[in-house]
């Protein structure tokens, strides 16, 4: 995706590139920023969705959605940085992780790390490589 975003912002006139780039420092200025780490760097992550839903006992709830693919590098950084804001921030809905897989006959499935579940949080700030976080994906990892 980055790469696609460089070709297509190449393409426009300078003008144009401008009004993207103030349109990002606009919307980074207000928007949700999970810091996480990355071969000893921090680094900003926005989560691509924040879904605010009535629920009739507590009234509205915040989730915070984040598909990300396993093939990024940034994986275990990100995992663990949306697990450590749960913990800080418990009156948060649902905070997942999402992957896209295919099923056992090739049919696309979406598997979901909740956050929000202190088993999950747990297993995922202790995971130690990508390897790990793969695994609690496949063994926690809710099929919808």
């Amino acid at each position: 995706m980055p790469g696609r975003k460089k070709s297509a912002i190449s393409k426009a006139s300078p003008h144009t590139i401008k009004k993207f780039e103030l349109i990002e420092e606009y919307i980074k200025s207000w928007a949700l920023c999970i810091p996480y780490e990355i071969d000893g760097e921090i680094k900003p992550t926005y989560p691509d969705f924040i879904v605010v839903r009535r629920d009739e006992r507590v009234g509205y709830v915040i989730d915070i959605l984040e598909p990300h693919s396993p093939d990024f590098k940034d994986n275990l950084g990100k995992a663990k940085s949306f697990a450590e804001y749960a913990r800080q921030n418990p009156g948060v809905g649902r905070i997942q992780l999402i992957r896209m897989s295919k099923d056992a006959v090739g049919k696309n499935q979406f598997k979901r790390l909740d956050m929000y579940r202190t088993a999950i949080r747990n297993k995922v700030s202790h995971a130690i490589n990508t390897d790990e976080l793969d695994h609690i994906f496949d063994t926690d990892g809710v099929i919808e």
